[in-house]
């Protein structure tokens, strides 16, 4: 899990590398199933953490239910994201997030947990929707050949199985309910690896929100 207290950079992919060590001693007998993903989109409101931030170290961008349900219609996870941390901000959380996918993969496909052809897909996704959200500075204006390539992103498939890549997407709407289960899987044996998520809400989803 990224985001947790004390997390850094450093530390998310010195996991990774434990994981690299675990398929390195056991192999992949489907035991051994490593995964990664960030702890998005939000830490709940009402727990203790968003109670007591400074004393774990989190500092929140919403704090209210309408900020909340404005922060799902964003057009990149970063921006839903409700949170950062003393260790982490929320770019870097963002962005160690596909780091760590990015190094995970070359250790499942080492280790034969995943395809060539497949990992060749899911990387190549990976870096483009790295490469996506890193333009992504301004997530109310967005140009419209931004809005073309994220729908592009978001419609990519052939990453697995058709029925494990039902994405959390309803047009250009983000499910982040769905989010948490699907993220950074990966697709052998009906386990699915899915994609970093964008979305741009329609004007029906922006009306229904500020209702």
């Amino acid at each position: 899990m990224i985001g947790l207290p004390h997390q850094t950079p450093g530390s998310v992919m010195e996991t990774v590398r434990y994981c690299g060590n675990l398929l390195d001693r056991y192999g992949w007998d489907h035991r051994v199933l490593p995964l990664i993903a960030p702890l998005a989109p939000f830490i709940d409101p009402g727990s203790a953490i968003f109670e007591d931030p400074e004393k774990y170290g989190y500092r929140f961008f919403y704090k209210t239910l309408k900020e909340h349900r404005q922060a799902m219609l964003m057009p990149s996870w970063k921006f839903a994201l409700n949170y950062e941390t003393k260790w982490m901000t929320r770019d870097e959380l963002v962005r160690v997030t596909y780091q760590a996918a990015l190094k995970l993969l070359d250790l499942k496909e080492k280790n034969g947990v995943i395809g060539k052809k497949k990992a060749a897909a899911v990387r190549e996704h990976t870096r483009r929707a790295l490469a996506l959200v890193e333009k992504i500075n301004d997530p109310v204006n967005l140009d419209d050949a931004l809005r073309e390539e994220i729908f592009n992103v978001n419609t990519l498939d052939s990453l697995c199985d058709k029925h494990e890549l039902d994405w959390p997407v309803k047009g250009w709407k983000l499910n982040v309910f769905r989010l948490a289960k699907l993220l950074f899987f990966t697709p052998e044996n009906g386990h699915g690896h899915c994609r970093p998520p964008f979305s741009f809400p329609s004007t029906a989803d922006r009306k229904r929100v500020r209702s």
